[in-house]
């Protein structure tokens, strides 16, 4: 397996905490969040010393083990409770090989008792834990006095995408307009990571900066895309303070707006399907017609060719090289609110 590369597999195991098994010719790869029998397609992202991770992009078919009624209306959302839609007792069963491999591995003998489930499936927990991001943002617990008390003050705002299900991978804002009409704005962020421009259809790798993808969708066709590079705040995340820049490479104008040529979209029946345009944009075929060296100081790089040779040899984008357009994130979330 090479980095940047997109696979598809099955899951065999889950190994602790979260972590999925799925073997390609051989190798093992581990990508979170996924469930045991699932067939994944997935983007290695890590590759390091024979071990390789990867980043779940979407869940082929679903496993047979998936058979769960009464999963919480909010499973899929909110990014938590992942073994919801198994039965408790294959919960149960899988915890105890997770339990068992752990001890296996540092105590040759003991005896096992088995595991004691709870006589409450639902609503036990005390305290919850929130990831944002692509799983590798800083996680933080609180209880759930604390979360119920933060959730009581937040003013209810019925545009917002609450109710449509699942959301994308990296949603940052959006607002729904129609839900009847399938039509809907959505500001989608893809942290820094190593891809694939194809340049004259000829693959280069490449390491990406943090990206964001501005989406307005009505009646399910797409009307819109937007696509700018992004430095961070000052905490070294991605918030409203993070400033717009160009985007470095080609297919996108100076105003942000992406260039598909000739590409047709399928219908968009949900906000979900908003990943599937921006996997288009990064599968899609460039060349030099909209680019325009923006990279700050180095005016060497008058064609792509020359600034996707110096990235190669690069695990990450320098932040510095990126040029600011006067806007921050925030920015666009008020654009869409105000539905500019």
């Amino acid at each position: 397996m090479k980095k940047g590369e997109i696979y598809e597999g099955t899951v065999e195991r889950i190994e602790f905490p979260n972590k999925g098994v799925v073997m390609i010719d051989g190798e093992k790869a581990i990508v979170k969040n996924a469930l045991p029998g699932q067939k994944i397609r997935f983007r290695i992202n890590k590759k390091r010393g024979g071990r390789c991770e990867g980043m779940l992009l979407e869940v082929v078919e679903h496993s047979k083990l998936e058979t769960a009624e009464d999963v919480c209306p909010h499973f899929g959302i909110c990014g938590g409770c992942l073994y919801q839609p198994i039965p408790y007792e294959e919960q149960l069963a899988i915890k105890e090989k997770q339990v068992r491999s752990l001890l296996d591995a540092v105590c040759p003998e003991y005896e096992f008792e088995g595991i004691l489930g709870s006589p409450l499936v639902q609503g036990y927990r005390n305290k919850m834990e929130f990831s944002f991001g692509d799983g590798s943002a800083v996680q933080k617990t609180v209880t759930m006095a604390d979360f119920i008390r933060a959730m009581s003050t937040i003013e209810a705002e019925q545009e917002r995408c609450l109710e449509i299900g699942q959301i994308p991978n990296g949603f940052y804002d959006g607002v729904l307009i129609q839900n009847k009409e399938q039509s809907f704005d959505v500001i989608i962020t893809v942290s820094a990571h190593l891809g694939v421009i194809y340049l004259f259809g000829v693959p280069k790798q490449v390491v990406f900066p943090d990206l964001a993808f501005l989406f307005k969708v009505r009646e399910g066709m797409l009307s819109a895309s937007f696509c700018f590079a992004l430095k961070r705040d000052a905490s070294g995340m991605i918030g409203p303070a993070s400033r717009l820049c160009y985007y470095p490479f080609g297919n996108v104008y100076d105003n942000g707006k992406i260039c598909w040529g000739n590409t047709v979209f399928p219908k968009m029946t949900s906000i979900k399907d908003a990943e599937k345009l921006i996997q288009s944009f990064f599968d899609a075929e460039t060349n030099n017609d909209l680019y325009q060296n923006r990279i700050v100081e180095h005016p060497e790089f008058k064609e792509q060719s020359g600034l996707l040779e110096t990235l190669k040899e690069m695990e990450v984008f320098p932040q510095k090289w990126l040029q600011e357009n006067g806007n921050q994130l925030s920015n666009l979330c008020v654009a869409i609110r105000g539905g500019k």
